[in-house]
């Protein structure tokens, strides 16, 4: 379900479908939003709204996806710089892919696979869904990562759609410097990495050398532009390089910093990009 058929269904389930449907949802009860909140929060769990928030093309704020203004040239960035986590797809998928007997409806059998895939991408052509399937084998290689799972299998698909790929477009879409990077330390999964950033706590003084590092570079980047400029970790651990140039990714690790390829990302971005406008997101 796109953004926009969530909130109509919100709508219609408060009592408030049709025009004028934002203003009658602000003196909505509380109670009645709740239950509709709940209701909608459960509507195709784990295919078409495991992801329920998105933003809406409304064609004056935001006149386009950002797929089409990637491929297009029309995105307004002089100076970008984004992460991902290697495993933060799986925070999203159906925990059953974890188990041969099946668990919520899903397991880790090829065709369970094979039924979430038609349900995640309705909109996909069976050639399409078989060309997922090759690009996500059930057992393979994608950048840092080695993995032999339908559970690791799905969240790189669902990672990649929602987040990744997204992340990797914006940079590239830098007219003058982009910087991307991936963080790699267990567990990987979504927002783990925000320890080391969005608030103070222990572990930033515990393991000071990452956090340093990893932190020091946001704020150079914040302040400058440029992750380097007030580098903090010493010459043996990688800078952030930048992306355009050899097309290498930061990658922070458990023992430091690193760079690593990125084109087999770029190549399965490039077919993302090219089926954007039909993955309900």
């Amino acid at each position: 379900m796109s953004a926009q058929e969530l909130y109509d269904r919100f709508a219609e389930l408060a009592g408030c479908a049709g025009q004028g449907s934002l203003k009658c949802l602000k003196g909505a009860d509380v109670q009645v939003l709740r239950e509709a909140s709940l209701a909608v929060s459960a509507l195709h769990t784990y295919t078409t709204s495991s992801n329920s928030w998105a933003p809406v093309i409304d064609g004056v704020f935001l006149k386009e996806p950002l797929s089409e203004a990637a491929a297009k040239g029309t995105v307004d960035l002089d100076v970008g710089w984004s992460m991902y986590n290697t495993h933060e797809g799986e925070n999203f998928i159906p925990p059953g892919f974890q188990n041969s007997t099946a668990a919520g409806g899903f397991n880790s059998s090829e065709a369970s696979f094979s039924s979430w895939l038609r349900g995640f991408l309705p909109g996909l052509s069976k050639r399409e869904l078989s060309r997922v399937a090759a690009l996500y084998p059930p057992s393979g290689t994608a950048e840092e990562l080695t993995y032999n799972t339908t559970y690791v299998r799905a969240g790189l698909i669902y990672r990649d759609t929602v987040l990744t790929c997204p992340a990797l477009w914006m940079a590239n879409s830098s007219r003058q410097d982009a910087y991307f990077g991936q963080y790699t330390i267990d567990p990987a999964k979504h927002a783990s990495d925000t320890v080391y950033w969005n608030q103070v706590n222990t572990i930033q003084k515990t393991n000071l050398f990452i956090y340093e590092g990893f932190a020091g570079a946001f704020a150079s980047f914040f302040k400058t532009g440029d992750p380097n400029a007030y580098k903090l970790t010493n010459s043996s651990q990688a800078a952030v390089p930048e992306l355009n140039q050899g097309g290498e990714q930061w990658i922070i690790g458990s023992n430091g910093f690193a760079t690593g390829p990125t084109d087999m990302l770029q190549r399965r971005c490039a077919f993302w990009q090219s089926v954007a406008r039909r993955v309900p997101i």
